[in-house]
């Protein structure tokens, strides 16, 4: 089994150059960041978007550095990626994609970010970034109006009851490779159909997630890539670490002078967040 790279929802090309304004929605997953899990929440919120507004949305989301089997982008590696190159290599894919909506529509789209978990984290550290850069007039100025972070792990994580027991457990050496092998023993022998049916009725996943999990375990290092992210959170989500660039975006303009609305950021918390 193979996971994309990528997903994209582009605008219908019906009466496309007639509306007045682009939106880049761009989604960042969590860990395991693998953007397959999120394709159905993707395509309803195009979808949803599409119908009600009189402007082109293109939904974008594009899975972490290392985690796709099918990842072909340049800036992939086959080697482990901590938080830090996440980061980095998220910031590479946005500029990428607003470049080639830029170049192919000819107008400037506005971007809204869009971050699950860890995901979250690397969502401010991008808008930390790009105010920056435009400050500093290193990139193109693209108008970037806010960012909406879904169950966000941005402080402390280290300190929460699941995740005290992760980090004494991930504190052991070599923990990440054993935790692998043992999973690759544990399922060698089970032909992936077998395993896709026992995952979807254990775990009760629906089929797209039942089959995103499946290639995930099924993948030589998967595990290992997961287990050696979370190690990198446990020890680099602490301080709140943002300032004004980032938490001033929820009451300050964006971040260029072209823009007309205040940036937002909008969180969602789940109940026993």
């Amino acid at each position: 089994m193979e996971t994309r790279e990528d997903i994209y929802y582009a605008p219908s090309f019906e009466n496309s150059s007639e509306k007045e304004q682009d939106y880049l929605i761009f989604h960042i997953p969590g860990n395991p960041g693998l953007i397959d899990f999120y394709d159905p929440f993707l395509s309803i919120l195009h979808t949803s978007l599409s119908a009600s507004s009189n402007a082109n949305f293109h939904v974008y989301g594009h899975s972490l550095a290392g985690f796709s089997n099918g990842d072909k982008h340049s800036g992939a590696s086959t080697q482990l990626a901590g938080l830090g190159r996440q980061i980095e290599y998220v910031d590479d894919i946005l500029y990428d994609q607003v470049e080639r909506i830029w170049d192919g529509t000819k107008r400037e789209p506005k971007v809204i970010l869009m971050g699950h978990s860890v995901g979250a984290y690397i969502l401010l550290e991008i808008i930390q970034r790009h105010r920056k850069r435009v400050e500093n007039k290193d990139v193109k100025d693209f108008d970037l109006i806010g960012g909406i972070l879904l169950f966000p792990t941005i402080t402390h994580i280290a300190r929460s009851p699941s995740g005290m027991v992760a980090s004494a457990l991930l504190a052991i050496p070599g923990s990440t490779k054993i935790a692998n092998a043992v999973v690759q023993a544990l399922t060698y022998f089970i032909p992936p159909t077998t395993l896709y049916s026992i995952i979807k009725t254990v775990m009760r996943f629906p089929e797209h997630a039942a089959r995103t999990a499946t290639a995930f375990i099924k993948s030589p290092d998967g595990v290992e890539r997961v287990l050696y992210l979370a190690k990198d959170e446990l020890s680099m989500i602490t301080n709140d670490k943002w300032g004004k660039e980032v938490w001033g975006a929820a009451t300050e303009p964006g971040t260029n002078s072209k823009d007309t609305i205040n940036s937002n950021l909008i969180f969602f918390w789940g109940q026993n967040d």
